[in-house]
């Protein structure tokens, strides 16, 4: 069959990272407010138990003050995101902070990203009303520590007004399937071998060129993680684990679920296609070639 049939090109906007669902403008900003009535009343607690040393330092000028107001919001925010992934007001509503390959930041993250929140609050908060227009709801602070928030468990507070904040966030986010897994999907192994002939998938552009990886069961997936079937070393613009290839009928099916850069068959980016002998796909910056023998 000819290689040279175009696949329908379909765009796509990411709504998921590392198999979670991307927070709209509204539930993040219903955060926001939570952690600033949660902060204003640790501030307060803190003045009281401090009593004197607070007097002192209205004695002494604001710099006593402003270094108490500092380190409270550098530790709400910054440890918070590096030991939990998330404040007190983003856990009430089941949110949590992820780096570009769903996994939980790290404390270099954080801090660059508790640098960016000073730039989006400092010019009018337009760095935080760019989530409402951004197509990852990402805002300059996110854009800046390569970071994405997103619905990771149920709200832990069933207010009304949390509840009706999160129901209308969600209803704007596009819903994606989840990854096929092995447990999810009977192993047609057999299947592939009486079917089809043996298909390969070799690397033609990357760092890895030449590679050849023998695809022998159903479903598998392809990505940089360690976990990953099909794994693509050296290309940082390769998601983990983000696509997948299954096997249906008689033939090969490749799916993008919500990978940081969208996957591209032939030349044209694709959400779902079925694969021919000799397609190209790409991942990144890496280029795969599909050889069914």
């Amino acid at each position: 069959m000819s290689s040279d049939r175009p696949h329908r090109a379909v765009e796509v906007p990411i709504y998921e990272v590392g198999g979670q669902r991307v927070a709209g403008f509204g539930i993040r900003l219903g955060a926001y407010l939570l952690d600033v009535i949660f902060l204003g009343i640790a501030m307060v607690v803190a003045v009281l138990l401090l009593g004197g040393a607070v007097a002192i330092g209205f004695s002494e000028g604001v710099g006593p003050l402003f270094l108490l107001l500092f380190g409270g919001v550098f530790f709400y925010r910054l440890i918070c995101w590096t030991a939990w992934g998330a404040t007190p007001g983003k856990m009430v509503l089941g949110l949590r902070i992820v780096s570009e390959d769903g996994e939980k930041i790290g404390f270099g993250k954080a801090l660059l990203r508790f640098i960016g929140y000073f730039i989006s609050e400092v010019i009018v908060y337009l760095g935080f009303i760019w989530i409402a227009i951004d197509r990852h709801n990402q805002g300059w602070h996110d854009k800046i520590a390569g970071t994405f928030v997103v619905h990771h468990q149920k709200e832990m507070l069933p207010a009304p007004v949390a509840q009706s904040v999160a129901v209308a966030a969600e209803a704007a986010l596009a819903k994606t399937a989840p990854i096929p897994t092995a447990e999810s999907r009977p192993d047609p192994e057999s299947r592939i071998g009486a079917g089809v002939s043996q298909a390969k998938l070799v690397v033609i552009q990357g760092t890895d060129i030449g590679t050849e990886f023998v695809v022998r069961r159903s479903p598998i997936t392809i990505g940089r993680a360690g976990s990953d079937n099909v794994q693509i070393v050296g290309d940082r613009h390769v998601s983990r684990g983000r696509v997948a290839m299954i096997f249906e009928g008689s033939s090969w099916k490749i799916e993008d679920h919500g990978a940081r850069n969208p996957l591209q068959v032939n030349g044209n980016v694709v959400r779902a296609a079925t694969l021919r002998n000799l397609d190209r796909v790409k991942l990144g910056e890496t280029v795969l070639e599909f050889r069914i023998d």
